[in-house]
């Protein structure tokens, strides 16, 4: 009973941790564009189509986020998630032109829209009493998230890092609560448990 009771708290961080990635990952990219105009030496048009990219990622997995997780189930949707944003981050941090970065920022939003749907699927099980305030919190730490990322960049532009760096500090934040995630026991999402039952 206690550690059931445990496992419910720790999911409860699961999901709050979700949407706190989710905002802190996704607030970057608006200190990112005047730098990588002056290092590529682009006008407003490549950044819109930069802007274009992002959107359409995290468009399309927003669609196919909820699929996955009623196919694979949270823990592995979520971590999908994770390896899509520690693989764009880090790569992104050593990218040598605006089209690679075009299709790591595509990479990066495509993690961002497997969070939101899978976040939200993953709450509508894990908030079982007091929904409603807790799907608030939810949202709070999505909102906490989008504060804390530009804080995050501006600090270490001012103290004369690039952007590039700190897209790549942000890999090991996204490192650790992945690997959390990897330790933390699921339980089987109903959704999950009905697919697998349709197959036979």
């Amino acid at each position: 009973m206690k550690s059931m009771k445990m496992n419910h708290y720790l999911m409860i961080f699961i999901t709050y941790s979700v949407m706190l990635m989710f905002g802190f990952i996704e607030n970057l990219k608006g200190m990112a564009i005047p730098p990588i105009r002056n290092e590529f030496h682009v006008d407003f048009a490549i950044i819109g189509t930069m802007v274009f990219f992002s959107s359409l990622g995290y468009l399309i997995t927003c669609f196919l986020g909820g699929i996955l997780s009623e196919k694979l189930g949270h823990k592995i949707t979520i971590s999908i998630g994770y390896l899509l944003l520690i693989s764009s981050t880090l790569l992104i941090s050593s990218s040598p032109n605006i089209v690679i970065v075009n299709i790591l920022m595509f990479t990066m939003f495509c993690g961002l829209g497997i969070f939101e749907t899978s976040g939200n699927l993953l709450a509508g099980e894990v908030f079982t009493k007091n929904t409603a305030v807790m799907l608030n919190f939810m949202h709070l730490f999505y909102g906490l998230g989008s504060v804390i990322g530009p804080k995050f960049a501006g600090f270490y532009l001012i103290s004369g890092h690039t952007w590039k760096q700190y897209y790549l500090y942000a890999s090991f934040i996204c490192i650790i609560f992945f690997i959390i995630t990897l330790i933390i026991k699921f339980p089987k999402s109903s959704h999950h448990e009905k697919h697998h039952k349709n197959l036979f």
